[in-house]
């Protein structure tokens, strides 16, 4: 029975430092902004999509200093912890890439220069009926 408890105590011990770190990985390496943005964007097709982030920015929109700096950048979309690719997955009937994609919520950027958007809306919008074709 002391057995038991030592494995117990140590399995609930490596839960915690698991889940610590990797909050303070997801909020100290990504520093999100305070205020929330709008942007639109549109679905790259990389043909490695694991090791890009699919999504370009067009424009931004709403309070954001560097607002004017990430226009033409690539940058990953989260949607309530989801990558939106997963979230968007059987909504779209045609090639992503023939939609303009409109997200609202926090931009996070990391100290490498890498950009996350932790969106709490979206909306999409046709933007080319005939590209697909």
């Amino acid at each position: 029975m002391k057995w038991f408890f030592k494995i117990l105590t140590g399995g609930v011990l490596l839960a915690a430092l698991i889940v610590s770190g990797w909050k303070f990985y997801d909020k100290f390496y990504f520093n999100q902004a305070d205020k929330m943005i709008g942007i639109k964007c549109h679905y790259m097709m990389y043909a490695c999509g694991e090791c890009y982030p699919q999504w370009n920015i067009d424009s931004v929109t709403g309070e954001f200093d560097e607002g004017r700096n990430i226009s033409g950048k690539d940058i990953r979309v989260l949607y309530k912890g989801k990558d939106i690719e997963d979230v968007l997955q059987g909504q779209i009937p045609d090639c992503m890439r023939c939609y303009h994609f409109y997200f609202k919520g926090n931009l996070g950027r990391s100290s490498s220069g890498r950009y996350r958007f932790d969106a709490v809306s979206y909306n999409y919008q046709l933007a080319d009926k005939d590209c697909c074709n």
